[in-house]
């Protein structure tokens, strides 16, 4: 799975999403941007090898657009990328998506309003964690001492489904 950010600007690196994304938003840059950044990873994803995927990250503005379908549809015929090959990162399900056999991720969960509710009410192909989530865990583990950590509950297992006879 690979990530496509939108965000590295020339002069100053990797710009935080927050920096930009509520002015584009507000203008309603938003569309055409992330329009560009779909066709470009599309473009860019097809000449990997299979079975390597490309993540696009959608804004709620995009997800409004009633012509988001027909723009992803669009774009993968215009690249011939495969649909299973692309998938949205998101935090609401888009039926027509799905239908189309795009897969779907709920993008950075942990912080904010993600919450564990997405998980029971959407089918998401892939969960991406939160970079800030994952490290404080990291963090936290690191200042617990070995001993004092608890242990990591395990699931029960399965007894083993019983030999068919012959």
């Amino acid at each position: 799975m690979c990530s496509t950010p939108a965000r590295a600007h020339p002069t100053q690196g990797e710009t935080a999403p927050l920096s930009f994304i509520p002015l584009a938003e507000e203008t309603g840059l938003i569309v055409p941007i992330g329009a560009w950044v779909l066709r470009q990873a599309c473009a860019d994803a097809v000449r990997w090898p299979q079975p390597l995927r490309v993540s696009v990250n959608l804004s709620l503005v995009q997800l409004r657009s009633r012509h988001l379908i027909d723009e992803v549809r669009q774009v993968l015929a215009m690249t011939e990328l495969p649909a299973g090959r692309l998938e949205f990162g998101l935090t609401a399900t888009l039926q027509d998506m799905r239908a189309l056999g795009v897969g779907l991720a709920l993008d950075d969960f942990g912080p904010g309003f993600s919450s564990l509710a997405y998980l029971q009410r959407f089918r998401f192909d892939h969960l991406k964690i939160d970079r800030s989530f994952v490290q404080f865990l990291v963090d936290l583990l690191a200042q617990t001492p070995e001993t004092s950590r608890p242990a990591m509950p395990t699931a029960p297992r399965s007894p083993a489904p019983a030999a068919a006879p012959r």
